[in-house]
């Protein structure tokens, strides 16, 4: 409770204190103290957290509890025309977006000392909001990359082009650096597949009406960008260049073949990658890299990266300048004229993901300095919006949802003993970091210039990649987040075994301090034990606690949980999103195991700490019923159809009705809640449900 007092008491105290100093008293009036008591808190959304009139009551629970709860939002509410898509993590970017816009404006009015990270995000706004200097520009900030990728006449030149993070254009073969997964906190050279212009190899190899327009559009947009940058016979050149990348797609594996984390572990010798893949100029491209220095590397896709070094052989130079130039336009149309930019989104944005007008440039302004420059942002961000309170609520339900996620794991039927012991000793050591985090990146050696859009975007590159240098070896320090605390999403580490709650995840409608606790269990609660659960998903199952990949499994335990997740994975596979389009279970499975641990944790975490008392009925709900009602509102969420046939062709997780509805009719505690019975379109008999953990 706040107190504020009238200033009545001073005057009162004052007259009082003059009238003692004369001969003569004089009766004075005493004057009341007014107190002003602050109102309790209120939720930001309904009388307890959940708008009651977002609902579809005409549809039963038990058919589709997404839509019984969502409904009437999904019926009434457009997809703004600048937007993909709506709900619940656009209320809170858009609310985020405008507390950075403020941050920013602020620095605008001012003068910031130069080289202060006030002063490079500052400058870093205006000189992407100067679309006039743009403009004017025209291509002169462009024609350097353009001549060198002109001038390419052999192999090696094409493969050094590829690896200059300051030009991006990428090739068919990466190299990052990343965590070792053997060896948690040193840095190693990751090399995997790479190169295709659209989201996925599926893209180019999927048979259906859609994707044949979509690759039709494609090649519309290569033949123009060809036409534009003024090569002669554009539509050949298209025509080849996407025949070399449908080439590449067919020796990519797929999603679901890459989330088989032992499979992508395969050390090696740099000095053996010219032997056994001598068709990629391999010491060229590392050392242009920066990497040249490295004697081991880690392959990915083993088979894949193998494939691509023989195609990139195989291919001609002439292909590959034309390659180049595309990728170097696509990764640079932002920052181009309008010429370029504009048919950038009307193939990138409307035509793959349904997108019908461009965000104004202020807006996009906003965005792009704080996806640049995220921790000096989140520094700032930090200080005006981070509530304290908040963290140590939010803590202390991670610590709980943990309890119950042991409780679970000591219950299971399947498990035997060692096993166990080895998942609860992992689950200990998990981590869980709130809000913000204790060591940032800097950007010292970044230079902005408030006049040059392309050179902050080539300098920004720069930077970015002597970070990534500098993490080599034993630079990976393991307080760093990848994320800045304005993120709006969760994340966990395998290599770290910790979940990430960044602070701009921690808002209306997915926690609100003033909301009825089941509906954060459901909502917010859900997510954390989502998190907690990639632990324990089809890849962190093979992390032990240090974050090492590591077999802490015996043979029967990893196979009945194996079974498990094929059972979650041939539910997923029957759902048909549209006409002909399914949800890729393996795909999607270590989404969909982390949302039915994590309801089925945070369920379990809500009724304890509730320590036996009855939860209240509010307007007519128990509190079992609200904290699926929080769940449906932490998923309450719609796109347009081209992005979500993007998203399910390219995306590991599955759409957001599925997970609710696919989850929810795993769970004993739903259908107990709702009454739900066989006569209901989501009932599974009990032997059917999945209850993996």
């Amino acid at each position: 409770m706040s107190l504020r007092f009238s200033s009545f008491l001073s005057l009162a105290i004052l007259l009082a204190g003059l009238g003692g100093c004369g001969g003569v008293t004089e009766a004075v009036d005493v004057v009341e103290p007014v107190v002003e008591v602050a109102p309790d808190p209120v939720p930001v959304l309904g009388a307890w957290g959940f708008p009651l009139e977002t609902r579809d009551t005409s549809v039963s629970p038990g058919d589709d509890f997404f839509r019984y709860a969502n409904g009437t939002w999904l019926a009434t509410t457009p997809i703004p025309p600048q937007r993909t898509g709506t709900g619940f993590s656009v209320v809170m970017r858009e609310r985020n977006e405008a507390r950075i816009a403020e941050i920013i404006q602020d620095l605008v009015g001012r003068h910031p000392a130069r080289g202060s990270e006030d002063q490079k995000i500052r400058d870093l706004y205006l000189s992407y909001l100067d679309e006039a200097r743009v403009e004017i520009a025209g291509m002169t900030p462009f024609e350097g990359a353009l001549t060198q990728i002109r001038e390419a006449d052999t192999h090696e030149h094409v493969a050094r082009i590829m690896a200059d993070a300051e030009m991006s254009t990428g090739g068919p073969i990466a190299a990052s650096v990343g965590n070792d997964p053997k060896a948690p906190g040193q840095g190693v050279v990751m090399i995997s597949q790479s190169g295709l212009g659209l989201p996925d190899q599926f893209f180019y190899i999927g048979q259906s009406a859609a994707l044949d327009r979509l690759r039709a559009a494609y090649l519309e947009h290569i033949t123009l960008v060809f036409s534009t940058l003024g090569k002669d016979y554009p539509a050949e050149r298209a025509a080849d260049m996407l025949a070399l990348e449908v080439a590449m797609a067919k020796l990519h594996w797929s999603r679901g073949e890459r989330r088989d984390v032992t499979r992508t572990y395969n050390p090696r010798e740099t000095r053996t990658l010219a032997e056994d893949m001598a068709g990629f100029p391999w010491q060229t491209f590392l050392e242009a890299k920066g990497l040249g220095a490295e004697t081991s590397v880690i392959l990915r896709e083993v088979g894949a990266v193998e494939g691509l070094a023989d195609l990139f052989a195989k291919t001609p130079v002439s292909t590959w300048r034309d390659y180049l130039a595309f990728h170097y336009v696509r990764a640079n149309a932002t920052y181009m004229p309008q010429r370029f930019a504009e048919p950038h989104f009307e193939f990138y944005r409307h035509k793959l993901r349904g997108q019908m007008v461009r965000r104004p440039r202020e807006l996009r302004a906003v965005s792009f300095v704080n996806s640049r420059l995220e921790h000096a942002v989140g520094e700032r961000y930090v200080e005006r919006y981070i509530s304290e309170e908040t963290q140590s609520q939010m803590q202390e339900m991670f610590e709980n949802i943990k309890r119950a996620y042991a409780a679970r794991i000591k219950a299971l039927d399947w498990m035997s003993g060692p096993t166990k012991t080895a998942a609860l000793e992992k689950l200990d050591k998990m981590q869980g970091e709130i809000g913000y985090p204790d060591v940032r990146r800097d950007y010292d050696d970044l230079e902005i210039d408030a006049f040059d859009l392309f050179a902050n975007v080539r300098a920004l590159r720069a930077d970015r990649r002597r970070w990534q240098l500098g993490r080599l070896g034993e630079g990976m320090d393991r307080r760093y987040w990848s994320s800045a605390p304005q993120t709006v999403n969760a994340f966990y580490s395998h290599s770290r075994n910790t979940v990430f709650v960044p602070a701009g995840y921690v808002q209306s409608p997915l926690f609100d301090a003033a909301a009825d606790a089941a509906l954060n269990y459901g909502a917010i609660g859900t997510i954390i034990g989502h998190e907690i659960g990639h632990g324990f998903d089809d890849r962190g199952a093979h992390y032990d606690g240090d974050g090492r990949l590591a077999n802490w499994w015996t043979d029967a335990d990893k196979a009945a949980f194996d079974r498990a997740g094929a059972q979650l994975v041939a539910q997923f596979d029957a759902y048909e999103v549209l006409p002909g389009l399914f949800v890729k279970g393996r795909q999607t499975l270590g989404e969909n195991i982390g949302d039915l641990a994590g309801m089925q944790v945070a369920y379990d975490a809500y009724v304890l700490q509730m320590n036996g008392a009855e939860a209240p009925v509010l307007d007519g709900y128990t509190g079992a019923q609200r904290f699926f009602l929080g769940r449906a509102q932490a998923r309450r969420y719609k796109r347009t159809e081209a992005n979500v046939r993007r998203r399910v062709l390219s995306d590991n997780h599955s759409p957001m009705a599925l997970r609710v509805n696919g989850i929810v009719r795993n769970m004993d505690a739903w259908y107990e809640a709702f009454d739900v019975g066989p006569e209901d379109a989501l009932y599974l008999p009990p032997e059917a449900r999945v209850g993996i953990w």
